[in-house]
């Protein structure tokens, strides 16, 4: 079965999707650019933010909104492991065509040339699939910048456009260059580009930083930081809980329990509860299994990979991975033709291929370096009070967190620095400066 039975309860259904809690103002603010921008006034919509604030999730509200609107929506991710120059453009191209095949058509032929180094499969696209140039992406930079501005533009031609690249403070020079480019070429045209970033990455991202200040000046740009939940939206996130715990209880049904479950997750990795989440996250697998409903199970498993990831397990994580991918894969042969296109093109079931390609050996011995790049803030603080000889108890109640939390941090800090024990840390702390 895909997806829940039309017969699930209204108030089950509210459990397994969650609502949406704080950032008011913030989400004010980009609903009322996205306004101009749907008027023809190209925008860059900047988040920035400390792991796990939320960032992500900020951006595909606003995008679940802006579709109702009849708005095309694309989306790429950077990864802390590198990749190939300009592979979050590289998924938004594929992902476009793989999800509207016909709409190939209405891209010129000269524009999909243009892409090739991008996206070589393009080629069989063409009338004479023979490319006229080899394909260097340094050599064809300024060709690859023609080919993506004039594909956005075909796009937002029909409808507003907004493109979301993620995780920016991890991007290559040639995506911000690019994407700097496009900033400045469409600002006559309906298309909000928006890029998060972490703003504890930036003093190593110079060029990201670069970037910004250009974009900042020359006022195409609207910064929105997302801070930490305030009290009374945490009080909101606890009164959502509860109102979880009534609802599964109301019900007592195992599909009940898995949703909750679920949900439990998200709250916790909302509070920066990544081990806790992942616990949640395996319970909610195991039950969704339990009744045999594997679109559910699989949405879970990609949850939980992304909870492994955050507490430095990509072995793990890239087990669940695998595991969504091959269900998601299994479900789609089921659908008839049109039906599989669009399920294939779902937005879990992307980001699970995105994560499958990430997490792969040869992808982290070709970088030659941890799958998830340099330390988090939080990590910094904890590897300051590591070295400083304070237990794992102490650090817990230091930075007002649980013991079983700092222990996730400490094996993501081992993992990160290629360490085994508090003394190795320790010792890479003071060569890193950190104490």
């Amino acid at each position: 079965m895909i997806g829940p039975t039309e017969d699930s309860p209204v108030l089950l259904d509210r459990i397994l999707h969650g609502h949406w809690v704080g950032r008011a103002r913030e989400m004010a603010e980009a609903h009322a650019l996205w306004q101009r921008v749907a008027q023809g006034e190209g925008r860059i919509l900047l988040i920035s933010g400390e792991p796990g604030v939320g960032k992500t999730r900020f951006v595909r509200e606003l995008a679940s909104a802006v579709r109702l609107d009849g708005a095309g929506v694309l989306a790429g991710e950077c990864y802390a492991e590198g990749s190939s120059p300009y592979s979050p453009l590289a998924q938004v191209i594929r992902d476009f065509f793989e999800g509207s095949p016909q709409a190939v058509k209405e891209i010129p032929e000269e524009t999909l040339r243009d892409l090739l180094p991008i996206l070589p499969s393009l080629s069989s696209q063409l009338i004479d699939s023979t490319p006229d140039r080899n394909l260097d992406l340094r050599a064809d930079r300024q060709q690859v910048i023609e080919g993506f501005v004039a594909f956005c533009s075909t796009l937002s031609s029909r409808a507003p456009l907004l493109l979301f690249i993620d995780d920016v403070h991890w991007a290559d020079a040639d995506t911000l260059f690019l994407l700097r480019t496009l900033a400045r070429r469409l600002r006559k045209l309906p298309v909000l580009i928006v890029m998060t970033y972490r703003e504890a990455e930036l003093e190593s991202a110079s060029l990201l930083k670069e970037v910004l200040l250009d974009l900042n000046h020359e006022r195409l740009s609207l910064q929105l930081k997302l801070e930490r939940l305030t009290r009374d939206e945490s009080r909101d996130l606890l009164a959502a809980e509860v109102q979880l715990v009534q609802l599964a209880q109301q019900y007592r049904t195992e599909e009940a329990e898995a949703a909750l479950a679920e949900a439990r997750g998200h709250l916790l990795l909302a509070e920066e509860h990544p081990l806790e989440a992942a616990e949640q996250w395996r319970q909610a697998v195991s039950k969704w299994e339990k009744i045999e409903r594997r679109y559910d199970q699989a949405r879970a498993l990609g949850y939980l990979g992304h909870a492994l990831s955050a507490i430095g397990e990509p072995a793990s994580a890239s087990t669940a991975y695998h595991q969504a991918s091959n269900i998601y894969d299994s479900l789609a042969t089921q659908l008839d033709p049109h039906r599989r296109a669009t399920f294939l093109d779902s937005p879990p079931l992307r980001d699970v291929r995105r994560a499958v390609e990430a997490l792969s050996p040869a992808r982290r011995r070709a970088n030659g370096r941890p799958p998830f790049g340099a330390l988090t803030e939080r990590e910094v603080e904890v590897l300051k009070l590591v070295a400083q000889g304070l237990t794992n108890a102490q650090i817990a109640q230091q930075l007002v967190l649980s013991p079983l939390t700092v222990n996730a941090h400490l094996r993501s800090i081992y993992n990160k620095l290629d360490v085994t024990n508090r003394t190795a840390a320790s010792h890479q702390a003071m060569e890193l400066g950190l104490v």
